[in-house]
C-alpha cells in the first residue's frame, strides 16, 4: 500500500492510502501493494470498452479516424473540441443528442461553460464527459443493426457483447455490477487482471502496430486533449512525456496507465476516492518504474509563491519491513 502524505509546515494535514499494481505483459509483477481484490474501474476501463467499436467492424465501416477513438475513450471536459466532434459524429449517424442516454452534464472546461452561459443555454448530453463513449456505442448499434433504444441497459445485446468482450480480455467472469454515472453497467473486476489487460495492450502497441489495441494507444498519443481536456492531469502528463505514457482517469480515485516501450501497466485506486491521492501515487510509480516526468509538484506553495508544505509518497510495506 502506498501512502500519500500532505504536510503543511512540520505537521501532517492529510493522508491518502492507495492500492497499486505494476505489471509487465509477460506477467512479471514489479509492484503489488495488496492481495488481489475486486473494485469498480469506472471510466478508467474506457480504452478497453472502445475495442468494441473496432472489433464490431463499425470503426472501419464508418470511415472513422483516431479522433473518434480518442473521444470514445475519453472522460472529456466538455470543451468545444469535444462537443463539436461528438455532434458531427452523431450527425454522420443521422442522430442527435436525444439518442444519447448518458444524461446532461455541465462542462468542466471554462470555455465550454462560458459558451453555454453567454448564449443562455443549458448543457445537453453532448457535454457529458462520456458522450464520446456513448456515441461509439450507438455507432456499433447502427453498424450491427441493433436497436438504438435502451442501448445502455444491461439486457441490451450491445451491453451483452461488451460484457463478453471484457471477459475475454480480462480472462474472468463478470457477475457483480452497479450502474455507472453515465447509466451503463459498471462491473466489479479483479484489480490485478485489469492491470494485466492494460499491460497486454501496451505490448500489442509495440509488437503489432496494426492491431486494434495499438490504434487506441495511437489515438491517445495523437489526441491527448480529446481524451481529457486542456490542462487536465492526464492530458498534461501525456503531453509532457511526449506520448510515452497513456493515462486514463476513473471516478473515485482510479488511474490506469500503460508505457508501451516497457510493455507494462500501472493501476492505482485511492481508498478514499481522492483524485489527489491517486495522481500523486501515479506520479511516484511512473518515475520509479518508467523514469517518466511526474505532473504534480512535490512542493505546496500558497498564492504568493511561498513554500508552505510538501507532498510525500511512502511505500507502507517498506516502512513495515524496517
Amino acid at each position: 500500500m502506498l501512502q500519500v502524505t500532505i504536510r503543511r509546515g512540520d505537521f501532517i494535514e492529510s493522508t491518502h492510502q492507495v492500492h497499486a499494481h505494476v505489471v509487465s505483459a509477460d506477467g512479471h509483477v514489479l509492484y503489488d501493494s495488496e492481495n488481489d481484490f475486486h473494485f469498480y474501474p469506472r471510466s478508467a476501463i474506457k480504452p478497453l470498452q472502445t475495442l468494441l467499436l473496432l472489433k464490431s467492424g463499425a470503426y472501419r465501416a464508418r470511415g472513422l479516424d483516431l479522433r473518434h477513438l480518442a473521444i470514445a475513450s475519453a472522460s472529456h471536459a466538455g470543451g468545444l473540441e469535444h462537443t463539436q466532434l461528438v455532434t458531427s459524429w452523431l450527425q454522420q449517424l443521422g442522430l442527435t443528442a436525444a439518442a444519447l442516454r448518458c444524461g446532461s452534464q455541465w462542462p468542466s472546461d471554462e470555455v465550454g461553460i462560458n459558451e453555454l452561459r453567454c448564449n443562455s443555454k443549458t448543457p445537453s448530453a453532448i457535454h457529458n464527459n462520456c458522450s464520446g463513449k456513448h456515441t461509439g456505442f450507438l455507432t456499433s448499434c447502427v453498424h450491427l443493426n441493433l436497436p438504438i433504444e435502451n442501448y445502455h441497459e444491461f439486457q441490451h445485446p450491445l451491453q451483452q457483447m461488451l460484457k463478453e468482450l471484457l471477459e475475454n480480455i480480462m480472462l474472468c467472469d463478470l457477475k457483480d455490477y452497479g450502474i455507472d454515472g453515465c447509466s451503463i453497467p459498471t462491473y466489479q473486476v479483479s484489480f490485478q487482471k485489469m492491470a494485466m489487460a492494460f499491460a497486454k495492450m501496451a505490448e500489442k502497441a509495440v509488437t503489432n502496430p496494426d492491431s486494434d489495441e495499438a490504434l487506441i494507444v495511437q489515438a491517445f498519443k495523437a489526441h491527448p486533449v480529446l481524451t481529457s481536456g486542456q490542462g487536465e492531469y492526464c492530458t498534461q502528463l501525456m503531453i509532457n512525456n511526449n506520448g510515452r505514457v497513456l493515462a486514463k482517469v476513473g471516478a473515485e480515485g482510479v488511474l490506469v496507465g500503460i508505457i508501451p516501450e516497457k510493455k507494462l501497466s500501472i493501476l492505482v485506486k485511492c481508498v478514499d476516492g481522492s483524485q489527489r491521492g491517486a495522481q500523486n501515487a501515479f506520479d511516484f510509480l511512473i518515475q520509479k518504474y518508467a523514469n517518466l516526468k511526474p505532473e504534480l509538484p512535490s512542493q505546496i506553495k500558497n498564492w504568493v509563491g511561498t513554500h508552505v508544505g510538501d507532498v510525500q509518497v511512502v511505500d507502507l510495506s517498506d516502512v513495515k519491513n524496517l
